[in-house]
C-alpha cells in the first residue's frame, strides 16, 4: 500500500504546526511543484512584502521522491521573491528531499516570522522549534556541521543559509549538504526575514509503494535506458576534464561579461584538464542520480566544495576571470555565504563594466579597482555583498536598485529580465529561448528543445533533429535560429510543459532530458514516468494527462503573478538582446522587437491568454479546471478592461 505523506504547515510565529492531507490536491496537480504552485496561490496573498512576515515558503517534494526511481532527489522551493516580487521557484537537489519525503512528508508550508533565529528539527512525526542564535552568523558549512555534531546524528540532512541571508541580500540562496542550492530568486532572502537559520530532518519511514514490485521493475529500466545513453558515457569519459561548459560548443553559445561580446580570447586558455585532474576528488550527484553531473573538487589547504557548470561560468567568463583557481575560491566563498553565484558573478560583471567606461572609479567601490578579471576585486566584492558592507550594501539589492542607488547613466548598464540576471547565453541568436525567458516571471531552466535551439549549428543542422523538430512541431524551424515560426513558439510551450513534469514528481530535469534523441525516446522516458507514479500510488495517468497537469501548472502560476500585477508589458527582455556582438559565431545577430512582439502574441493565443494583456482567459481557466480562480483573481475584469482600453 502506498504510503500517503502529507503537508507540514509550520507558523513561526506562534510556533505551531499542523499537518494536512494531500488528497484534496492530487487530481489536478499531482504533486511536487504543482500541489506546491497551489498551495502557494491559496496561501499567499497579493501585494505583501516579500521579506515581511506575510511571505511564505513552500518547500515541495514529489510522488517519486525518495524512492528508487531514478535522480529522485529534486526539491522545488517556492514564495514571493524579493528580486522581483512575483513568485518565485527555485530547485535543488542533494538528499534533503529524499529524507523529508522519508520522513513521511511531501510539502513544508513556513509562515509568520520568529523574534530571535531558530532552526527546524523534523525526526519522522516529531518537529521541534529549536533556538538558533549560536547559528547565527555562521556559514553555511560550518552551520551544517554544528546541527550535525549538536543532534548527534551524522546522517542528518540539513538546509540553511549564511550571512547572506541573514542579511537579506536579496539573491540570497538556501544551500544543502552536499553543496546543491536554491540559488535563483531569493528564498535564502525570505527565509532570513523569518530568521530561520535551518532545517534539519531525519526520515526513517521508508516509503511503501502501491505495487513495488512493477515499480521496481520500472525503475531499472528506466535506470538501465539513462546508462546506456551517449550522454551517460560523456559524463563518465569527461570526469577528468571537467564539463562540457569548457568546450568549444559551448564557448560559441555564451556571452562574456556583462553581455557585452560573443567571443573571449582567453576561454581556450582555461586548460581545464589540468585543474580537474589535479583537484577534482570525483564527480558526484544527488540521490538516485545516474548521472552525476557535479565535481567534487578540493584545492590545497581549502575547503572540498561541491558545483557544475553555469556556477563556472559565473566567475569565469562572465567577470574575465581566467583562473579556475579564483573560479573555485569565488563558488565555494558565495556558498558559504549563500549567495546565488550567477546574479552574484552577475553583479560584479556590472561594476567592472562601469569602472571600465569611467561611470564609476576605485572610490566609489570602496577603493576596489574593479578591472576586469581581477581576483581581488572578485573576491572582495563577495565578502562585501555577503556583509552588506559599503558598495555591498548598494549590490545586496540587486542590478536594477543598485544601479539607480550609483546614479547617472548606470541604469542603462543593466542586463536582467524581471530583475534577474539571465544566464549567460547569446539570446541575440535564439529567439526561442528568448521569448521563453521574456515569458517567465523567474530563470527558466532549458529543457530538451531550447538546448538544440541553443547549440544547433545552422550552418551544419543535424538532419535527424530537423526531423524531430517537423515530426514534433510541424517544421523544421523549430529548431533553428534566425526565424520567429510558429513551430518555435510550439516548441518554447512544449518545453515548458516538458520542464514541469520532473519537478511534478521531484526527479531531476537534468538527468531526464538531456538523454533523448529521438522521439520514440522522449514518449518512452515520460511514459516511464507515468507509470512509476501509477505503480507508486495505485492511480492511474497517462503521458498525456501528465502534459496536461503542466499545462495547467503553467496558467496556475501565470495567475499568481496577475495578482501581483504583471501582464504583457512585463514580458520584456532587456535591451542589449537586440544588439549585435561584433565578436564570435554570432556576431552580427540581434533580436527583431517587431518579430519578438508577434511570437508574443503567437504564444499568448496558443496557451488561450487574452493576447492584449498576456492574462489567461476565463475560458482557458474553465477548461483547466481552474474556473475558481477566474472572479477570486479578477483575471476576467482585467481582460475586459484591456480591451476596452
Amino acid at each position: 500500500m502506498y504510503s500517503q505523506r502529507v503537508i507540514l504547515k509550520i507558523d513561526l510565529s506562534d510556533r505551531t504546526f499542523e499537518k494536512e492531507d494531500t488528497v484534496p490536491y492530487i487530481d489536478l496537480f499531482i504533486g511536487g511543484r504543482g500541489i506546491g504552485s497551489k498551495l502557494l496561490y491559496d496561501n499567499l496573498n497579493p501585494n505583501v512584502d516579500p521579506l515581511g512576515p506575510e511571505n511564505i515558503l513552500v518547500f515541495n517534494t514529489g510522488p517519486l521522491s525518495g524512492t528508487a526511481a531514478p535522480a529522485s532527489g529534486r526539491v522545488d522551493v517556492s514564495g514571493k521573491s524579493p528580486m522581483n516580487n512575483y513568485h518565485a521557484v527555485s530547485n535543488f537537489g542533494g538528499f534533503w528531499g529524499a529524507e523529508f519525503s522519508q520522513a513521511g512528508y511531501n510539502h513544508l508550508v513556513i509562515a509568520g516570522s520568529t523574534d530571535t533565529p531558530v532552526y527546524l528539527y523534523i525526526d519522522n512525526d516529531r518537529v521541534e522549534f529549536r533556538d538558533a542564535r549560536h547559528l547565527w552568523g555562521m556559514s553555511t558549512y560550518d552551520t551544517i556541521k554544528t546541527l550535525r555534531e549538536e543532534l548527534k546524528d551524522p546522517d542528518i540532512q540539513a538546509l540553511c543559509i549564511g550571512p547572506g541571508g541573514e542579511n537579506l541580500v536579496r539573491y540570497a540562496s538556501i544551500q544543502t549538504s552536499l553543496g546543491d542550492a536554491a540559488g535563483r530568486m531569493g528564498m535564502g532572502a525570505v527565509m532570513g526575514s523569518k530568521k530561520l537559520k535551518a532545517i534539519a530532518v531525519r526520515g526513517t519511514k521508508g516509503i511503501s509503494l502501491y505495487d513495488s514490485k512493477r515499480f521496481m521493475e520500472t525503475a531499472l529500466q528506466t535506470h538501465r535506458f539513462l546508462r546506456e545513453s551517449d550522454v551517460f558515457e560523456n559524463f563518465k569519459t569527461s570526469k577528468v576534464i571537467g564539463d562540457p561548459m569548457f568546450s568549444k560548443k559551448a564557448e560559441d553559445s555564451l556571452s562574456f561579461g556583462n553581455y557585452e561580446a560573443g567571443s573571449w580570447d582567453r576561454f581556450g586558455r582555461l586548460n581545464p584538464e589540468t585543474f580537474f585532474l589535479k583537484y577534482q576528488l570525483r564527480r558526484t550527484g544527488c540521490f538516485g542520480c545516474p548521472l552525476q553531473c557535479m565535481h567534487l573538487i578540493q584545492l590545497p589547504e581549502g575547503e572540498f566544495g561541491v558545483s557544475r557548470c553555469m556556477n563556472f561560468q559565473s566567475f569565469l567568463g562572465t567577470v574575465w576571470n581566467d583562473d579556475l583557481i579564483t573560479m573555485w575560491d569565488a563558488i565555494v566563498l558565495a556558498n558559504k555565504y549563500g549567495l546565488d553565484s550567477h546574479e552574484t558573478g552577475g553583479m560584479i560583471a556590472l561594476l567592472m563594466e562601469l569602472y571600465k567606461d569611467g561611470v564609476i572609479s576605485a572610490e566609489d567601490s570602496d577603493g576596489i579597482p574593479m578591472e576586469k578579471g581581477s581576483r581581488k576585486a572578485i573576491l572582495q566584492i563577495i565578502h562585501k555583498i555577503a556583509r552588506r558592507e559599503g558598495i555591498g550594501d548598494i549590490l545586496a539589492e540587486g542590478p536594477q536598485r543598485a544601479a539607480e542607488a550609483i546614479g547617472g547613466v548606470a541604469p542603462d548598464y543593466v542586463v536582467a529580465a524581471k530583475g534577474l540576471f539571465p544566464h549567460g547565453y547569446q539570446f541575440q541568436a535564439i529567439e526561442g529561448t528568448s521569448l521563453m525567458q521574456a515569458v517567465s516571471s523567474g530563470e527558466p531552466f532549458q529543457t530538451y528543445g531550447t538546448g538544440i535551439e541553443r547549440t544547433m549549428d545552422p550552418d551544419n543542422p543535424n538532419p535527424r533533429l530537423l526531423a524531430q523538430a517537423k515530426e514534433l512541431y510541424g517544421s523544421e524551424k523549430a529548431y533553428l535560429q534566425g526565424n520567429y515560426s510558429p513551430a518555435k513558439v510550439k516548441m518554447i510551450i512544449d518545453s515548458e510543459h516538458r520542464s514541469r513534469v520532473p519537478d511534478l514528481m521531484g526527479v531531476c530535469l537534468t538527468s531526464i532530458v538531456y538523454v533523448l534523441k529521438t522521439v520514440s525516446d522522449i514518449h518512452f522516458l515520460y511514459d516511464r514516468l507515468a507509470e512509476l507514479y501509477n505503480s507508486a500510488t495505485g492511480r492511474f495517468i497517462t503521458r498525456e494527462e501528465l502534459f496536461k497537469t503542466a499545462e495547467r501548472l503553467v496558467t496556475l502560476e501565470r495567475c499568481i503573478d496577475a495578482r501581483e500585477g504583471l501582464t504583457r508589458d512585463d514580458d520584456t527582455l532587456p535591451r542589449r538582446f537586440f544588439r549585435a556582438f561584433e565578436t564570435g559565431k554570432n556576431r552580427g545577430k540581434a533580436l527583431n522587437e517587431k518579430k519578438m512582439e508577434e511570437m508574443k502574441t503567437t504564444y499568448y493565443r496558443l496557451r488561450g491568454w487574452d493576447t492584449a494583456s498576456g492574462l489567461p482567459t476565463a475560458e482557458t481557466l474553465t477548461t483547466l479546471e481552474l474556473g475558481d480562480i477566474v472572479e477570486k483573481n479578477g483575471i476576467q475584469k482585467r481582460n475586459r478592461l484591456r480591451k476596452t482600453g
